[in-house]
C-alpha cells in the first residue's frame, strides 16, 4: 500500500513540473512546454499585452489597438502557421488590409483545457517584446513598442 501512494505522489509531482508561471507586471498565466516551446493561452496574453482578442470557431485573432494595427490570425486547421496581417484604419472608421504574410510556427498551436495555446515568444516578438533568458531570471521580455516597458518573467527552466 506504501508503495502505490508512494507511485502515487511521485508521478503527481512529475505533472506538477509540466507547467510553469509566466508573468506579465506581475500578472501570472499559466504555462507549459510542448516539445521545448514555452506555450501560452491566447486570450490570457492578449489581455496581459493589451491586445484586442476575437475568436471564432477555426480563427482566432490578436490586433493592436490603434489606426495601424498589426494582427496575428492563428487557424486550428493549420496548427503550424500564423498569418500576420497589417491594417490601416480608413476615414469611414473601417480597416482596410494592407499587407498579409503566412508565417511558420515553432511548435503547432494546440488546445488545452479549451483554451488555444500558442507559442509564446512567437508572439512576444511579433508585438515588439525583446525577449531573454538568464540563468537567474528564466525568460522574461519587454515591450518597447507602445505604452510602458512591461516585464514579462518566466520561473521555470526554459530554454527557447
Amino acid at each position: 500500500m506504501k508503495k502505490i501512494v508512494a507511485l502515487i505522489l511521485i508521478i503527481s509531482v512529475l505533472f506538477s513540473f509540466s507547467a510553469f508561471g509566466a508573468k506579465v507586471d506581475n500578472t501570472e498565466i499559466k504555462s507549459t512546454l510542448l516539445n521545448g516551446t514555452t506555450m501560452v493561452p491566447l486570450e490570457d496574453l492578449a489581455k496581459l499585452l493589451e491586445l484586442e482578442f476575437w475568436p471564432s470557431s477555426e480563427n482566432y485573432s490578436v490586433s493592436e489597438k490603434n489606426d495601424y494595427p498589426r494582427m496575428l490570425v492563428f487557424n486550428t486547421e493549420e496548427p503550424d502557421k500564423a498569418y500576420a496581417q497589417s491594417y490601416v484604419k480608413e476615414k469611414d472608421g473601417n480597416l482596410r488590409l494592407t499587407d498579409e504574410l503566412e508565417l511558420s510556427l515553432p511548435e503547432n498551436i494546440t488546445r488545452i483545457d479549451g483554451k488555444l495555446y500558442v507559442p509564446y515568444r512567437f508572439v512576444l516578438e511579433f508585438y515588439k517584446a525583446n525577449v531573454y533568458w538568464t540563468e537567474e531570471d528564466g525568460a522574461y521580455a519587454y515591450r518597447t513598442s507602445y505604452g510602458e516597458p512591461a516585464l514579462i518573467r518566466t520561473n521555470g527552466d526554459i530554454r527557447e
